[in-house]
């Protein structure tokens, strides 16, 4: 698992660029809270994650996750993205044969996109 915290484009692609061995990763913590400047297609593509986890509050004043960065995820990724804005806490088990599984406190199907609402 990669863990970005706010890093944001510049800094992502850097790695990419420079770092690219470190990056391949089964899931990707999204970068910035799921903000449209904290992924690019450059990274994107050395990270190949199987799977996104956003973590975004329920009311962000930011509007966190957006709608560009979570369709972007959702790509990348077959639609395995999973939020704590829609999911709740999420329990993340890797398994030594190199499987993972995500586990959702609220099972829904709403967008991970913010749009005011939650769970």
């Amino acid at each position: 698992m990669l863990f970005t915290g706010d890093t944001e484009d510049e800094s992502l692609d850097f790695y990419a660029k420079n770092h690219p061995d470190l990056l391949d990763t089964d899931i990707l913590k999204a970068s910035h809270h799921g903000s449209n400047n904290g992924y690019t297609d450059e990274f994107l593509n050395k990270v190949t994650p199987e799977k996104v986890v956003i973590s975004a509050g329920v009311n962000s004043t930011y509007r966190h996750p957006h709608e560009k960065a979570v369709n972007r995820y959702k790509s990348v990724t077959n639609n395995k993205v999973y939020c704590t804005n829609r999911h709740g806490t999420l329990r993340i088990y890797g398994y030594e044969s190199g499987r993972s599984r995500i586990y959702k406190q609220f099972i829904n199907n709403k967008s991970c996109i913010y749009d005011g609402s939650h769970y």
